[in-house]
């Protein structure tokens, strides 16, 4: 800003170089590009600030509230044998694996109720998932080996028929296959099935027999989830941020694109300004004296 409002007042009258706004349009490249780079991280920081919105969904009785419960190591969701327990979303903030998660349980997903409250309790579940940053699915292991029987139906098109009668469409998923220790003797060997499929889980919780499993693959996708800031790569943490940054880039843009029409270089120098703004709502004000600093240190003004 500084050297182009230099440009605009004293390049008639004092020594100021031609090549000066070929510079600072090269340094705008720069800046444009480091900053798209933080609006790139995918929200991460938010997610670090704000805790990683995850939902757990599925059938009812599969054992939705009891994992919930798992996971918080308290009876925070009632947990009985009646389909339909739960109505409301129970949502609960926790750490896993460092990270902060805030982590609902949902009402079951059926299409042959009748019950009003059950089916709001079901259009909130939906609402919730399609809001979500993850979302585990949890499975009754013993309906996959009925099916297999009876069907001979392999995993994969049980989880492709699942999510398909969930009404359930979504890329963050975890599938936690539940009720293990239910299996009958001679299936036993159905725990090697899910160690070919890496957003699997077979756990029991019950016996907590799969849970260590569980939560080293759930801190594995919240650290691509929420990646890992430092001093020298920060991440953004609030909204607020995103929009002067955005704006910041717009501004930019617009500059640019003056200069590549040939415009005035006032006018350019306005956009300029524009952007200045936008990141001082972020690190603080820039005054005009701190511009007029730059001028005098890197021209020969009035020398």
């Amino acid at each position: 800003m500084a050297h182009v409002e230099a440009y605009i007042d004293f390049s008639e009258d004092e020594n100021i170089e031609e090549n000066v706004l070929e510079t600072v349009e090269e340094n705008i490249k720069n800046l444009r590009s480091n900053i798209q780079k933080h609006l790139a991280d995918g929200r991460c920081g938010e997610r670090l600030r704000d805790g990683v919105r995850t939902v757990i969904v599925g059938e009812p009785n599969v054992g939705k509230s009891s994992l919930l419960n798992l996971l918080c190591e308290r009876p925070a969701a009632i947990v009985t044998p009646i389909a339909g327990t739960t109505r409301d979303v129970v949502e609960i903030n926790m750490n896993i694996g460092g990270y902060p998660v805030i982590i609902a349980d949902t009402a079951g997903l059926r299409f042959n109720t009748q019950d009003l409250v059950e089916q709001e309790g079901m259009t909130r579940a939906r609402i919730h998932t399609e809001n979500a940053d993850l979302v585990i699915i949890v499975i009754d292991v013993t309906k996959y080996v009925k099916q297999h029987k009876n069907n001979n139906l392999s995993f994969i098109s049980f989880i492709y028929n699942y999510i398909k009668e969930l009404k359930l469409d979504t890329i963050l998923l975890k599938f936690v296959v539940n009720k293990m220790d239910m299996l009958e003797e001679d299936w036993k060997h159905v725990k090697d099935v899910w160690k070919q499929y890496e957003g699997v889980v077979a756990l029991s919780c019950r016996t907590e027999d799969g849970v260590p499993q569980l939560l080293d693959k759930l801190t594995d996708r919240l650290t691509k989830l929420c990646g890992k800031p430092s001093r020298e790569l920060p991440c953004l943490t609030q909204a607020r941020h995103r929009k002067h940054l955005t704006d910041c880039v717009m501004c930019l843009d617009e500059y640019l694109r003056i200069c590549i029409d040939g415009g005035d270089s006032v006018l350019a120098a306005q956009q300029l300004r524009k952007a200045l703004r936008q990141i001082g709502k972020i690190t603080g004000h820039v005054s005009t004296e701190q511009i007029l600093d730059v001028i005098f240190k890197d021209f020969c003004i009035g020398k």
